[in-house]
């Protein structure tokens, strides 16, 4: 079109042209190049040109031509994105840009009768679409205002093929459009967009997940991984595996946890030292590492009473040479020396760099499944708090600052609500407790000591009336855990300890009648109360009645693990805490396990109450001593407890009346074990 052309005249012969046999249309060179340009885009696709008509019935001649493009040239300018792309972004004007309702009504209807018959408009909308909303700088001049989104979204919905209008199968397109549908701009409709379309489509959402999850979640899991942290891709991609773990959480949850557990791996974590955090802290460009300290006669670390004050000085002179606005001049071996100390520097911020990612990757994930609100996700909240605590809580908060505090005290939103305001608490009081350096400092005003009291005493008055389901106490578990370990936390007097002590018994009482459900911590509740039986005499009682009501509670249940929690406690040196650990295990059921070597010593206790509670269990389980029994047994001669070693040459001597053929066997081998040691 000519400099100064009326375009609406254009439009018009287009349309006249279009409008006749098609044939003669595509013949026609000028129509070709219009529709289908080869380069820049036409004066048909120019928003400098179509932005400037501004009388409405002008504009539906634009319309027009786009309607009638889209039956004649759907085939070539499929074959080209570019045009594609040119295609979409005139049609989404007229239906979402153009101040006119009524042009934008009949757009839409247009997009819509287009949609099932002609190949071209469900690609060039979602183009256009993607081109707009995922470039961060032209996303950033647009308004993200709820009638936009809807016009968006009213769009996007229309482009798609109904069942029925076309011999292609429309649930491929759901993988494509898993992201741009969860762009944020749609975050503010009522709807989850995707479920929309799918719904629109006739489709079940559930159905479509099951039947395509692998490809699904592969595709949100890439575009979580290779886009920076907070992009818009990215973003869109954690909005998409929240609604995958919402529509089909069977299949998401437990990927995603192997998934996360992988990305939190806290080995690197543990593996970093001081010379990387240094380097971390350090600006790029600066050297962390003064290599230059030799030549200088500062070889080696200061020692001695004028440490402090040298070390004091040299950081002095290091913040007063940062300030110099003239580089020092150093010779070419020196400068030799810094740039090699640079690079190598540079190197471990690179790889601290990805470590962050990976970090952030993880910790966004947890995000995304607990914002999916379902029971699974719910049901694995203690999981991802231990990965969380055991990893990057203590150890990674000066890589990523405070967003994985921020997600580990969301991770108590999904607590019991009979908690309240209190969930929050309990994850603060967790972090507090582990000493955890990295908590906001309006979190830490309250003293410890009155933080505990206070949420104690609320845990033990609602544990009292009901107790709490097994996700909610294995969630809080980890701060009882450590409460009792340390033997109180942040008390003035013995008394306060013992105090939070008996508060915590409390609780676990009021929860040993729901130990039948594995979903509750068993096996380190056992292991507790034997430590508190064993280390706090003044509740030792009290301990003993919970492990009691505890090996009661699982003794149908008990795995081998839980099993052996107890049984492993019977080598414990104190008499009353092998009594506790044989009681509660009078009626498990052993009957699956052949040969118990550490049962078969407490038979031979040289307390006769627990040795008769060992018979009994021994015999009531039909449980045998193997003629291999010396291998098992041997190690136990060399045991750090005094009755161990006592009760294991008491438990050789009726092995061998069993098997009287080992005697001799039995007999070298405990020479050789003697001369040994001696």
């Amino acid at each position: 079109m000519a400099p100064g052309a009326n375009p609406v005249e254009a439009w018009i012969a287009l349309v006249v042209l279009l409008s006749s046999p098609v044939t003669s249309a595509k013949s026609l060179p000028f129509v070709h190049s219009v529709v289908v340009p080869t380069g820049k885009p036409s004066f048909l696709y120019s928003e400098k040109v179509y932005q400037k008509v501004t009388d409405e019935v002008d504009i539906l001649w634009l319309l027009r031509v786009i309607n009638r493009v889209a039956s004649a040239f759907s085939e070539e300018i499929v074959q080209q994105p570019r045009n594609e792309l040119y295609y979409g972004q005139t049609l989404l004007w007229l239906v979402v840009d153009h101040p006119s309702s009524q042009l934008r009504r009949l757009s839409i209807e247009t997009l819509r009768n287009k949609s099932g018959v002609s190949t071209i408009i469900y690609g060039s909308i979602k183009q256009a679409m993607e081109q707009i909303l995922f470039d961060e700088k032209k996303y950033l001049g647009l308004s993200d205002s709820k009638h936009r989104s809807s016009r968006l979204s009213s769009a996007l919905i229309s482009s798609i093929p109904s069942p029925g209008e076309s011999n292609l199968s429309v649930e491929p397109l759901f993988s494509e459009l898993l992201l741009l549908s969860h762009h944020r701009i749609f975050a503010q409709l009522a709807d989850n967009l995707w479920i929309e379309l799918l719904q629109y489509a006739k489709l079940d959402p559930h159905g479509v997940v099951t039947r395509n999850f692998k490809q699904l979640i592969t595709y949100a899991e890439d575009a979580v991984t290779g886009t920076d942290s907070g992009s818009l891709r990215n973003d869109a991609a954690l909005r998409a595996i929240t609604t995958l773990a919402f529509v089909a959480p069977e299949l998401t949850v437990p990927h995603l946890l192997r998934k996360i557990k992988t990305l939190l791996d806290p080995t690197p974590l543990h593996a970093l030292g001081e010379l990387e955090m240094g380097v971390w802290k350090t600006p790029a460009g600066t050297p962390f590492v003064d290599v230059l300290a030799s030549s200088k006669g500062n070889s080696g670390k200061d020692k001695g009473k004028d440490a402090d004050i040298k070390k004091w000085e040299t950081e002095l002179r290091k913040s007063l040479a940062q300030k110099r606005t003239a580089e020092p001049t150093l010779s070419k071996q020196e400068k030799a020396l810094v740039d090699a100390q640079l690079q190598k520097e540079e190197s471990i911020r690179t790889y601290l760099r990805d470590l962050k990612k990976r970090l952030l990757n993880g910790v966004s994930m947890i995000s995304s499944l607990l914002q999916s609100g379902t029971a699974d996700s719910r049901e694995q909240s203690p999981f991802l708090a231990s990965i969380l605590m055991n990893g990057i809580v203590q150890r990674g908060s000066l890589l990523l600052g405070p967003r994985v505090i921020s997600v580990f005290l969301d991770l108590f939103k999904s607590a019991s609500e009979r908690l309240q305001e209190s969930r929050m608490w309990f994850g603060v009081a967790t972090l507090r407790v582990y000493e955890v350096e990295e908590i906001p400092e309006n979190l830490t005003e309250e003293p410890l000591n009155g933080l505990l009291g206070r949420l104690l005493y609320k845990l033990k008055g609602l544990s009292d009336q009901n107790p709490f389901d097994g996700a909610t106490f294995s969630l809080l578990w980890p701060f009882i855990q450590k409460v009792v370990q340390k033997g109180g936390v942040g008390t003035e007097s013995e008394d306060d300890a013992v105090e939070q002590l008996v508060l915590i018994l409390d609780v676990i009482r009021s929860h040993t009648s729901q130990f039948a459900i594995p979903s509750y911590p068993r096996k380190d509740t056992c292991q507790l109360l034997v430590h508190v039986i064993g280390g706090h005499p003044r509740v030792s009682r009290d301990a003993i009645s919970a492990l009691l009501e505890t090996g009661e509670a699982i003794h149908d249940s008990a795995t081998a693990e839980e099993q052996d929690e107890l049984i492993n406690s019977t080598l414990n040196q104190e008499v009353f805490v092998r009594n506790a650990c044989l009681q509660a295990m009078q009626s498990f059921d052993l009957t699956e396990r052949d040969w118990i070597p550490i049962l078969w010593l407490a038979c031979h206790d040289e307390d006769d109450q627990n040795a008769n509670l060992a018979r009994r269990l021994w015999v009531e389980n039909g449980l045998d001593v193997p003629d291999t029994f010396l291998d098992d047994m041997v190690p136990f001669l060399g045991h750090s407890n005094q009755y161990v070693r006592r009760s294991c040459a008491l438990s050789l001597t009726e092995s061998v009346e069993i098997w009287p053929v080992s005697i001799d066997k039995v007999l070298q081998i405990l020479r050789s074990y003697y001369l040994e040691k001696v």
